[in-house]
């Protein structure tokens, strides 16, 4: 995407949840790390329109508020459409610094 702050693009899920009105919809997809050596995934939304390049926009969190502080390897989405991020501190298949993330609504 333009800016060039991506280093890979992570796939994610449409939004058919509940808990979260605003993401109804939207496909919820990250950015494995906006540097290759440090865990700084961001997660970032977009309105499915049609064929071409879709509007997005980076989805603003209250625990990080600039990255999850991990490399984001996947994303899940349980039977209620509730949406989770996989994410670890070390930048390969190894380690024990994996954290699963849902996300959720804050009031």
């Amino acid at each position: 995407p333009a800016g060039g702050n991506f280093v890979t693009v992570i796939g994610g899920n449409v939004y058919r949840g509940t808990s979260i009105p605003g993401l109804q919809g939207k496909y919820v997809f990250g950015n494995f790390s906006t540097d290759e050596d440090e865990p700084e995934g961001q997660i970032y939304v977009s309105n499915p329109a049609g064929p071409g390049l879709w509007p997005f926009e980076k989805l603003q969190l209250k625990s990080f508020a600039d990255n999850i502080e991990h490399f984001i390897k996947g994303f899940g989405q349980d039977n209620n459409g509730e949406i989770y991020v996989l994410g670890s501190k070390n930048l390969g298949p190894t380690g024990t610094s994996g954290k699963l993330f849902k996300l959720v609504t804050t009031e």
